[in-house]
């Protein structure tokens, strides 16, 4: 008698590999899903800190912005100035002027300085000037001897007391007598065509003088800023007459990236953050 050999007919076999088939297909749709869903994940990751990274660059600058700090306001583009320090003036010799700022002038950073502001009494605003830091340094003595000839309390924080000179160069007249100055730094912001990726818009920032750098990249073409003159309307830019009466910039955060190879969507994501400006009245 001749044993029989067990094996698969033909039927089982066609079965068995349209059975494999079918689980190889699976497992390919369940991975092509999840590639997709992580891509569009990491996507949306970058997008948010995109819109995230344009609120907190503009927000730190906006917080500070003094009375009659704006000096453009259109919807690409935008100019501020914030304060770097204050200073009270304690005396005055011909061109020279001794001021006491808390911190000294090392806490100034006189790098980034764009000019001084004397606050004026009558109409409780700035009235701002440009000028360098070696513009406005004085000479002669050390200033807190002045000071101190004219009641100011110099025995622990001569350190605090520094000479400036020439503000006739750059304003109508020297600051008197307890005159309050104000040193600040100028930025501009705008809003264009990114160099890292062209096929987006990004966030560039100069501070005064200087060439813009992109600190942003991938925002979308609806990205931009917005301005309040009192009431509720914002509007997407207000002319030199309207400048001083800005009391709130709305800064539309958009950022949007192109899809993934395969994919068709592209991922947007931002926010819209209302800034009122503190120091204005």
């Amino acid at each position: 008698m001749i044993p029989t050999r067990a094996g698969f007919s033909l039927v089982e076999a066609v079965v068995a590999l349209a059975v494999s088939s079918i689980l190889v297909l699976l497992v390919g749709s369940v991975f092509l899903v999840q590639n997709e869903f992580y891509a569009v994940q990491t996507k949306r990751t970058a997008v948010h800190e995109d819109a995230r990274s344009v609120t907190e660059v503009l927000g730190s600058e906006l917080r500070s912005v003094m009375p009659g700090g704006i000096t453009e306001a259109d919807n690409k583009e935008m100019t501020i100035r914030s304060p770097l320090g204050v200073g009270v003036v304690c005396a005055v010799t011909g061109n020279n002027t001794d001021i006491f700022m808390e911190g000294g002038p090392t806490g100034l950073d006189t790098v980034e300085l764009a000019g001084f502001a004397y606050r004026s009494e009558t109409s409780n605003s700035w009235d701002y000037y440009n000028a360098t830091w070696a513009g406005i340094v004085g000479t002669g003595g050390p200033p807190n001897v002045k000071c101190l000839a004219n009641g100011a309390d110099t025995t622990l924080s001569a350190g605090q007391f520094h000479r400036l000179g020439h503000f006739d160069d750059f304003a109508p007249s020297v600051p008197a007598k307890t005159d309050v100055v104000m040193f600040f730094r100028e930025t501009r912001f705008k809003i264009q065509q990114s160099v890292l990726d062209p096929s987006t818009m990004g966030l560039f920032r100069a501070a005064y003088g200087d060439t813009l750098i992109e600190y942003v990249t991938g925002l979308d073409p609806s990205a931009g800023f917005e301005y309040r003159t009192g009431g509720s309307t914002y509007a997407t830019s207000v002319g030199a007459a309207g400048l001083d009466s800005i009391d709130a910039v709305r800064v539309v955060a958009q950022a949007r990236m192109k899809p993934e190879t395969g994919l068709h969507d592209d991922v947007a994501y931002g926010w819209t953050t209302d800034f009122i400006l503190p120091n204005v009245r």
